[in-house]
């Protein structure tokens, strides 16, 4: 499947609107009248992601971290629950992400639904651990899939801005990172210093469990929520 057909003009004109309705809903603090532009405008095709990225290491100085991000066990809720289903996660997470970058970052989607995002300004490895930190955190959400509740979590993999010296390069150590992130089992992986994060968080799923209760002489339905940790792996 090519990236012009996942992020089509449906998917950004869903992503304007789920803005919208973030902002009316106050799930997000948003003091911008314009954000919902801004946000759009820095979604870009990889094409002009690898173009701009390009610019931007020739003029940054070594200030520019790049990651790749997705949605922890993306090939688990494959498997089970379907290619549709795993859209509409990385539907819901995309929305997430536009809205989680800086104002100076930008981002394309991949055909396997990693995220390749550029942070800049990114000056040092303490600086962006904290901005990986500071995304996953606006990425968790509680979501749906087939009748079970799951809270999504994210794996990150990063190019150091030391390293960071053109687009395909820094990309590629993104993507590797994240490989290594996933294989070793934990938050973030950064391609330079080689720092690990935290052990990743798995999905936690709550299940309903329904059952027949009398009540006043009638069955009435009742829902009791059950929660257990996915196998892994």
């Amino acid at each position: 499947v090519s990236d012009a057909v996942l992020m089509d003009g449906d998917c950004v004109a869903e992503i304007a609107g789920a803005i919208e309705r973030l902002k009316k809903r106050s799930e997000i603090s948003i003091t911008n009248n314009n954000v919902g532009n801004n946000c759009l405008s820095r979604l870009l095709a990889p094409e002009d992601l690898f173009r701009r990225l390009d610019d931007v290491l020739a003029h940054s100085k070594g200030r520019v971290g790049v990651i790749a991000i997705q949605i922890v066990e993306v090939g688990y809720f494959a498997r089970k629950f379907g290619r549709s289903a795993v859209e509409e996660l990385t539907r819901e997470f995309a929305k997430r992400l536009i809205l989680a970058i800086p104002d100076s970052g930008f981002f394309c989607r991949r055909p396997d639904s990693t995220f390749v995002v550029v942070l800049n300004p990114v000056a040092t490895s303490a600086a962006l651990e904290m901005k990986i930190s500071q995304i996953s955190n606006e990425l968790s959400f509680l979501a749906t899939v087939s009748d079970l509740d799951f809270r999504i979590e994210s794996v990150t993999g990063a190019c150091d801005p030391s390293i960071a010296e053109e687009a395909l390069s820094a990309v590629e150590r993104a993507e590797s990172s994240l490989k290594s992130a996933i294989a070793r089992q934990v938050s973030y992986h950064i391609a330079g210093p080689n720092i690990d994060g935290l052990p990743l968080k798995y999905s936690l799923v709550r299940r309903n469990n329904r059952k027949e209760e009398r009540r006043g002489g009638e069955r009435k339905p009742v829902y009791k929520k059950a929660k257990f940790f996915l196998d892994h792996l």
